[in-house]
């Protein structure tokens, strides 16, 4: 869902750039900001001020935040506006990816190899799917914003199912494992 929001937020933003004809220094500054951003929050979340257990409980609000974000940006128009929009979706995505990664990675039954790559497989496909939609629905004039407000309404609807990810991501469950008896050792 994460990244189906933030393909059709790509999408959106650059169509949205060419709706207010704003051009091509006014698009590239927003993605610049949306990258900048980005790494500044992931610096900030990877950081040793937050603790790794409690990134569990970020996950929901950054989902909603990013609802927000989306559903206003249809009913801006100005550089500085769309600026601050665009560092508020950047910044919940720049929370929610990579802590899905680290999540999937500690809590995986089987090789976290094959788990990280499904996850990637599951990122490619949403980006696929959210930047198609918001082209389709970008192009319908009778729906105005409906491409921002479709991918806001995906993200709240992710943000009340991850609800329920702080239980089963409680710290205790996740505790190193003690690694197996090297044979050597149970012969001695």
């Amino acid at each position: 869902m994460a990244a189906a929001g933030l393909g059709a937020f790509e999408v959106g933003l650059t169509l949205r750039n060419v709706e207010l004809a704003m051009g091509p220094a006014a698009l590239g500054l927003m993605f610049a900001t949306c990258s900048v951003v980005m790494f500044a929050v992931q610096g900030l979340v990877f950081s040793p001020l937050v603790k790794p257990a409690a990134t569990r409980l970020l996950v929901a609000p950054a989902f909603l935040v990013m609802a927000i974000g989306l559903a206003v940006m249809p009913t801006l128009a100005g550089l500085t506006e769309m600026l601050l929009a665009v560092s508020v979706v950047s910044a919940s995505a720049g929370v929610i990816s990579p802590l899905l990664a680290y999540w999937v990675s500690r809590i995986s039954a089987r090789s976290q190899g094959m788990e990280l790559g499904i996850q990637s497989a599951a990122v490619s496909l949403g980006l696929s799917v959210g930047s198609a939609a918001a082209g389709l629905l970008f192009g319908s004039h009778r729906l105005e914003g409906a491409a921002f407000l479709v991918a806001a309404a995906a993200m709240g609807l992710a943000a009340i199912a991850s609800l329920k990810l702080p239980l089963p991501l409680a710290p205790a469950r996740h505790e190193a494992r003690p690694a197996p008896a090297d044979q050597t050792d149970a012969a001695v």
